[in-house]
């Protein structure tokens, strides 16, 4: 019996292989269409003088139905309209019916001159190897929804139109490899691939003094052209001599690993988080297997210097006061490091104190030349003790385990609140009172959003009466998700932003030197128009947004932020302070609350040296003055708790969170808030009173004086 099963199992084993090769083929998209037919275009065509990099268009009879290749999650589901093979505009209309849908995008103001049958549907799933398959040129016949599963032969569309250059009706077919490298679309379908991976431009490791001077200016004149509020933080006059002091640097030639450092001093000056570097240095030399390394670390918590970790055999000297590092003072030494930090957003201050907390010791070492290359470093404590700290030999390969151990770590506060891809929002209920939403990102589906929204309306329906909504370490994401979200809680209509700017409403000269747009002569913001006596373009939002009718919590929110809650979660919080919709408690978030440069980036790469830059291209006003939080800050919370060891190192868990919850346990609110505010200003008509008594006694006094010195 058991050498059947073997015989049979041999027999049965190539079969088996080839069902599993034939499942792993994909569908034809065309229904009822054999494999390969109708092939317009391959990779590596032209169409007409444009190079077809990685499109497979494939033909067929207008409204013939598509179906889907394969299985996959939904990551997009969006009008689309290609300018080019390589760039194309995105519609925020849901695709549903497209005769109907079209005539609103008319109405919104479609230009007449352009076909909008061009206009398609494009649907973006995400397999489960991590790879993502774009269907483009789509009528939409069903709604998606981003999050929801699709299965292999689901109907997902009838046949449209592309491309303005392809007359025929035609869908598109791009792969998508992890990290969003272009793919093969052929042989997935198992045809003979035509598809030629690009080919990796060889990065120079030095730049001649021209070179780097090139892309320098390339840089300087692309933020003059596209980034809108270039002067918002820094002066004309400041950043055209820090300009010029990198034109100087670079005169004898420069390595592009240190010119990714004098990039980064541009950036910096200008104080914009979303103006940012995006590609690696190029490293002048072989990485090395290991290094020197400090044996004690630093940093600054309530404004005072003091030891923040240590080998265990020294823990004598944590939480100990620092005066001087190597002889230098520690006020001086805070300067320094300040003006190498990145990411600092107008004049945000708790970022700084987060990188001066938990980073000072790095950042001197890095940038430091008088720095010992052993990792050794000497401090002076507040007794005027001074101790040698002597440096340890570490391994820098991933395999070998050797390091310098330091305690406390800071492990869990640094992923407190970050979750995985499969999971970036966390709903709990802490009782039957106190409930809890957790959100790493705004980037999320409309699934995970609808479980918001019943989550939400569960809350409403059993009374609770406090919602915790934790955005900590949230780096933003969608705008409109977050509208939504904020709908969920809002109690009266409100308008996420006022207004924006851009430069211009076209026709960037930088965008020769883009990876993202495909031409200089292009029209992106057509709803901006110019104002007299003021520069640049503005478009003001007229759409209110309502209260969600069927998901709305009207208990008492509380909104968690520290220094990593940027984007689109600063504007969460901001409207939570703006109509008073709850209590922010935490620390002040690392974007500002008056305005950001969002919503439209442009990739910019410098020739030479091939460094991706992200470049905003418009400005975003929020809300243009307020008494409790100062111009270009970010949002303060309501219920500050400062950056401690403590919290640093989970001492006793979460110290905000904690927090949090002691604060309702003592249900202090908005209440307390505006009783303390009130209070302040009643103190203040106090001393007001004071003063003028005390003036009009002291006026009395002097007048008696006179008229005796009279008699």
């Amino acid at each position: 019996m058991r050498l059947t099963k073997k015989i049979i199992s041999i027999i049965l084993f190539p079969l088996s292989l080839t069902c599993v090769a034939q499942a792993d083929v994909f569908l034809w998209p065309i229904k009822d269409a054999k494999t390969g037919e109708n092939i317009l275009y391959k990779p590596q065509d032209y169409i007409r003088n444009e190079f077809n990099l990685g499109n497979l268009i494939i033909h067929a009879p207008k409204g013939s139905l598509v179906q889907a290749p394969t299985s996959g999650e939904v990551i997009s589901f969006q009008y689309v309209y290609h300018n080019s093979l390589a760039y194309l505009n995105m519609f925020r209309i849901p695709p549903t019916n497209f005769d109907k849908d079209s005539k609103i995008l008319i109405q919104q103001g479609w230009n007449d001159s352009e076909d909008i049958n061009f206009v398609s549907a494009s649907l973006g799933l995400k397999l489960q190897d991590g790879r993502t398959i774009y269907i483009s040129g789509l009528r939409p016949i069903k709604p998606f929804k981003t999050g929801e599963k699709i299965k292999r032969g689901d109907e997902i569309g009838t046949i449209g139109y592309f491309y303005k250059t392809i007359r025929q009706p035609a869908i598109s077919i791009r792969m998508s490899e992890r990290g969003g490298i272009v793919g093969d679309p052929m042989s997935p379908f198992g045809l003979k691939s035509t598809f030629r991976k690009p080919e990796m431009v060889k990065n120079k490791t030095f730049l001649t003094a021209e070179e780097a001077k090139y892309d320098l200016m390339v840089l300087v004149d692309a933020l003059k052209d596209g980034f809108t509020g270039l002067y918002d933080y820094v002066s004309e006059k400041d950043f055209e001599a820090h300009v010029s002091q990198a034109l100087t640097s670079v005169q004898n030639g420069i390595t592009n690993a240190d010119f990714h450092t004098t990039v980064a001093g541009i950036i910096r000056i200008v104080h914009d988080n979303h103006l940012a570097i995006l590609s690696r240095p190029i490293p002048s030399s072989p990485p090395a297997t290991s290094a020197d390394m400090p044996t004690v670390s630093f940093g600054w918590l309530k404004d005072s210097l003091v030891v923040t970790q240590t080998r265990m055999n020294q823990s004598e000297y944590l939480k100990r006061r620092i005066t001087e590092v190597d002889g230098i003072p520690a006020d001086v030494l805070r300067e320094q490091l300040i003006s190498y930090i990145d990411g600092i957003e107008g004049t945000v201050e708790s970022h700084r104190d987060f990188v001066l907390a938990t980073t000072a010791m790095l950042r001197y070492f890095q940038n430091n030349p008088e720095a010992s290359p052993k990792g050794d470093v000497s401090l002076t404590f507040d007794d005027g003790e001074t101790i040698l700290f002597e440096g340890a030999r570490r391994s820098l390969s991933a395999s070998s385990g050797v390091c310098v151990p330091m305690a406390p770590t800071f492990t869990d506060f640094y992923f407190a609140n970050l979750v995985d891809d499969s999971q970036e929002l966390s709903l709990e209920k802490f009782s039957d009172q106190t409930a809890y939403l957790k959100l790493s990102t705004f980037d999320i589906t409309e699934v995970q959003q609808d479980q918001i929204a019943e989550f939400i309306a569960s809350l409403a329906d059993s009374n609770y009466q406090n919602l915790i909504i934790d955005l900590r370490n949230n780096r933003g994401g969608s705008d409109e998700t977050m509208a939504r979200l904020f709908s969920y809680i809002a109690q009266q209509p409100f308008y996420d932003w006022m207004y924006s700017k851009v430069n211009k409403k076209g026709n960037f000269d930088f965008f020769e030197h883009t990876t993202n747009y495909g031409g200089v002569d292009m029209v992106l913001f057509p709803e901006h128009f110019s104002e007299k006596g003021r520069d640049g373009y503005f478009s003001y939002n007229t759409k209110t947004i309502l209260p969600n009718e069927n998901a709305n919590f009207k208990g008492n929110v509380y909104v968690l932020t520290n220094e990593r809650s940027l984007s689109a979660s600063a504007v969460f919080a901001g409207l939570v302070h703006k109509y008073r919709r709850g209590v922010v408690v935490g620390r002040e978030t690392g974007s500002a609350y008056h305005q950001m440069k969002a919503l439209k980036f442009a990739t910019l790469r410098l020739p030479n040296s091939q460094i991706d830059i992200n470049v905003p291209l418009v400005k975003i006003v929020f809300d243009t003055c307020t008494s409790a939080i100062p111009h270009w800050r970010g949002v303060l919370p309501d219920y500050e708790l400062p950056l401690s060891l403590e919290e640093l190192s989970f001492e006793d868990g979460d110290a905000i969170l904690n927090y949090v919850k002691e604060l309702i346990e003592k249900g202090y609110y908005l209440k307390e808030i505006e009783n303390s505010e009130t209070q302040k200003k009643q103190n203040w008509y106090v001393r007001l009173i004071s003063i003028v008594c005390c003036s009009i006694v002291v006026y009395l006094i002097i007048r008696v004086v006179n008229k005796r010195k009279l008699r």
